[in-house]
């Protein structure tokens, strides 16, 4: 990550010599803003984010997409710092500029669901952690009717999104955590179940991801561009 912020603090500063303020200039500072939440450098991330939010709002005010993206980034930086309910609050505007103005991106929403997730299971709301988590899925899946309860999707939805071991992990977590809060053996079974399925979803993903290397260092090797 440290080359990607030499790359993007490069490319910012030929764009802001030029007095650039356009979207890509606001991406760039998204950019930079995730990099640096790859490397913990959480005050730097957050005035990046605030940098592009502020070009967006001023400058490219109708690309609500564009700004429902930035709050939900501004989340995870304050998320990943330990700020949780400022993460909540920047989940909260990315969900209702997404709900009210965008046009529906199905991915998108799952990413927001999921975190919105994580940072409940953080302050120990693990009914919210687990309904956010159950939305992230139904929502990954493209499900148009919320399955009954908080049971898993069939194996054979599933293994069409196989990324998803890591949201059914997670959900597996969160009940283990409600099963041991509530001493219930309901719970537990779920989990159980959970934890089933994200291992086998994940060999498949990891299956998947070793068949795209093989077919990109094939290509490499043989067609020379």
């Amino acid at each position: 990550y440290e080359t990607a912020i030499r790359y993007y603090r490069k490319a910012l500063s030929l764009r802001l010599e030029r007095k650039d303020m356009s979207s890509e200039t606001a991406r760039d500072y998204t950019n930079l803003s995730q990099a640096y939440i790859r490397t913990g450098n959480f005050l730097n991330a957050l005035n990046c984010v605030d940098s592009a939010l502020q070009i967006m709002t001023i400058q490219q005010w109708y690309d609500s997409a564009g700004i429902a993206n930035i709050y939900m980034i501004k989340g995870k930086a304050m998320q990943e710092s330990g700020r949780f309910p400022e993460a909540i609050s920047n989940y909260h505007k990315s969900y209702n500029i997404q709900r009210k103005f965008s046009r529906k991106n199905m991915l998108d929403m799952s990413d927001l669901y999921r975190h919105f997730s994580m940072t409940m299971y953080k302050i120990e709301e693990y009914d919210s952690a687990l309904y956010y988590i159950q939305k992230c899925i139904e929502t990954a899946i493209g499900n148009e009717t919320q399955i009954s309860g908080f049971a898993n999707p069939t194996y054979e939805r599933l293994v069409k999104v196989p990324q998803l071991y890591y949201e059914l992990a997670h959900k597996g977590s969160t009940l283990a955590k409600l099963a041991e809060k509530e001493n219930a053996l309901g719970p537990l079974k779920l989990a159980v179940e959970c934890f089933q399925l994200s291992d086998r979803l994940m060999d498949i993903y990891l299956n998947l991801q070793e068949s795209e290397t093989s077919k990109l260092l094939f290509a490499q090797t043989n067609y020379h561009i």
